[in-house]
């Protein structure tokens, strides 16, 4: 079976591993140059948004057979309005670093391919792929293909800021900032590296 897959991210590199494990070796395309996010930052994947899950990096490894090694725990949350603060203390979830070094969450899980191919730096044609490809998988991350597809629909528009900075850390604590007079429906967050540098 020839399988193709357009975009190297958590999506398409996922597909990938599981895609092995049942002797299907696809080839890959990925439009970047390098396999990972274009900025370091670190995400956050909190215990009651993948309720009823109690661990989920733990169950992707129990279920897929992916492993997910997180850069560390969040144990405090911390959020601040105007005039109130409010701390949330526990096994809250996971800090997952992003970009392009040897722990960042893509690039664990691109060492875990086994014989796929990997094109990098090609941004590949889905139509074309079909032509000699049993299956295409699409997860590139872009809306391009839903939208020409009709199969995709907008529920929010937003932006993202970031910035690295220097300091003095809790490397388990995520801080929060929230302001509708001047931020509206947004947030400031804070996810640290480590005790030095935070996101």
């Amino acid at each position: 079976m020839r399988v193709a897959i357009i975009g190297a991210g958590l999506a398409g590199l996922s597909c990938a591993i599981v895609l092995e494990k049942y002797g299907i070796f696809p080839t890959i395309y990925e439009r970047l140059k390098f396999i990972g996010d274009r900025e370091q930052h670190v995400g956050v994947t909190l215990h009651i948004v993948d309720r009823p899950l109690k661990d989920s990096p733990s169950y992707i490894k129990d279920t897929y057979g992916i492993e997910i090694t997180p850069l560390n725990t969040v144990n405090k949350i911390t959020h601040y309005s105007p005039n109130n603060k409010a701390v949330v203390q526990g096994d809250l979830g996971y800090f997952l670093e992003r970009g392009t070094t040897r722990t960042s969450i893509k690039v664990q899980l691109y060492n875990q391919l086994r014989k796929s191919k990997v094109i990098l730096n090609k941004k590949a044609d889905y139509k074309e792929l079909a032509k000699e490809n049993d299956y295409v998988v699409v997860a590139e991350g872009t809306s391009e293909v839903a939208r020409e597809n009709g199969i995709w629909k907008d529920y929010i528009r937003g932006s993202i800021y970031g910035a690295v900075v220097t300091g003095s850390f809790d490397p388990n604590e995520l801080i929060m900032w929230l302001n509708r007079d001047y931020c509206k429906t947004g947030y400031a967050y804070l996810s640290p590296f480590n005790e030095k540098k935070p996101h």
